[in-house]
């Protein structure tokens, strides 16, 4: 990594700036460890001291590839500053790994995300957690805002945990799709109920959190899950097995 783009990216971090990230899984996890190794430790901690990072959402698709790259880097850290990882979960414990923290958390209650959060203390939060089924939102929109709308993790975190980085991944369905290319500068203008959510959440992160980090991507897709998880697998999955399979 580049510590000169790493600190400047991180000083970006805390304004109202947000960043457009790739969608393959294997190059979302490489780039989320990029900010989290790049984290400055508490200055009242040694830097030699673990970097505790709390992952919600971990036992999904996304979150699943990037605990296994935690448990990589652990494991051959090269001199970098050791993570301590616990990975939140609703209601699927398996797809957390041996060697990382499971939490069981609700992001719909106050009490059950302080309680997480208090038991862990975190230095870094990365916010994965979703529901991100745009037909599903549309159906439940109440429970689509509960958990794309997470106001309780900002208000635990305040009490919890004031200093730590949150890395929020957030959507490119904020936007209408009217414009090829987006950039960071363009106004919002999302058409259905996840998007509409997941941008409510950006702004509430940018008025409530100074030390932020947005991360906007498209459908997030690559290899199957390694772990039992809700995402079974992507239409472009299914067509590589099917155009792959003569039987299919």
């Amino acid at each position: 990594r580049n510590p000169t783009q790493v600190d400047a990216l991180m000083r970006r971090s805390s304004s109202s700036t947000s960043l457009a990230v790739p969608s393959l899984s294997r190059l979302v996890v490489p780039f989320l460890l990029l900010f989290v190794l790049a984290a400055p430790a508490n200055a009242m901690e040694k830097c030699d001291s673990p970097l505790k990072v709390l992952v919600t959402g971990a036992s999904g698709y996304l979150g699943q590839f990037l605990l296994d790259a935690v448990l990589a880097e652990n494991a051959s850290p090269a001199g970098r500053r050791p993570l301590d990882v616990a990975g939140t979960y609703s209601t699927r414990p398996k797809g957390i790994p041996e060697g990382i923290r499971a939490l069981k958390m609700d992001l719909a209650d106050a009490k059950s995300v302080e309680e997480s959060l208090s038991s862990f203390a975190p230095d870094v939060v990365i916010n994965l957690a979703a529901m991100s089924a745009p037909l599903a939102c549309e159906k439940n929109k109440d429970e689509a805002a509960a958990i794309n709308v997470p106001s309780a993790l900002l208000s635990s975190m305040l009490k919890t945990c004031p200093d730590a980085l949150l890395i929020h991944v957030s959507t490119d369905q904020i936007f209408d799709g009217d414009t090829p290319v987006y950039s960071e500068g363009h106004t919002p203008a999302p058409v259905n109920q996840y998007g509409a959510t997941k941008l409510r959440f950006e702004q509430e992160v940018r008025n409530a959190w100074a030390n932020h980090l947005i991360l906007r991507s498209s459908l997030i897709y690559g290899a199957p899950p390694p772990r039992e998880c809700a995402r079974a697998g992507s239409f472009l999955q299914f067509l590589d097995g099917a155009l792959g399979d003569p039987a299919k």
